[in-house]
């Protein structure tokens, strides 16, 4: 309902698009197109990539504080995006992907269980696969989580989201604050 919703809604498709094919540099053309439309750092952060990031627990690998380019005007033209060297691998995305599926297998999920009985299962099997550690190697997603077995609250949910997902249950990632951000 924003002014620039529509731009917002391209640069996320463009961000989505550029990480999961894994370039650096993805511009945002659709800025060039529309006269007088600006985003703003705190509207690229705030609307876009927090959104992304919690929408998208499956790209554990991206860094998701990335650099910006603004042109003259200030609108927000380009993002760098760094990516973690030790999980941006296909063979640790394939290991991730493997490991989520086997995890389904391992819950008890089967056909014919209604999504709360699905929720319920993998809500139980991930607090009893991980454990609370903050300053594990990448305790703060699903990777973390599944792969390492320790992570912190933000682990947790993203790998319990990324596993609704694999069933075809649509979920969100709420943050909050309780003594930090959580």
């Amino acid at each position: 309902k924003m002014e620039n919703g529509e731009e917002l809604v391209a640069i996320y498709d463009t961000l989505f698009e550029g990480v999961q094919n894994g370039r650096t540099e993805i511009s945002f053309s659709v800025l060039d197109a529309i006269d007088g439309i600006k985003v703003t750092f705190s509207e690229l952060y705030e609307c876009v990539v927090f959104a992304f990031r919690y929408d998208n627990p499956q790209f554990f690998w991206w860094d998701f504080f990335p650099n910006y380019y603004t042109d003259n005007d200030g609108n927000i033209t380009k993002v760098i995006v760094s990516y973690f060297e030790d999980v941006n691998t296909e063979k640790a995305k394939s290991d991730f992907k493997e490991a989520a599926e086997q995890f389904i297998i391992d819950a008890g999920i089967e056909e014919g269980m209604t999504e709360y009985e699905i929720s319920f299962r993998l809500h139980d099997a991930v607090v009893n696969h991980i454990d609370y550690v903050l300053g594990a190697d990448n305790d703060h997603n699903a990777y973390g989580a599944l792969i390492g077995g320790e992570a912190v609250c933000e682990g947790y949910a993203e790998l319990y989201q990324y596993l609704l997902y694999l069933c075809g249950i649509q979920s969100h990632a709420v943050t909050g604050y309780a003594n930090g951000p959580h």
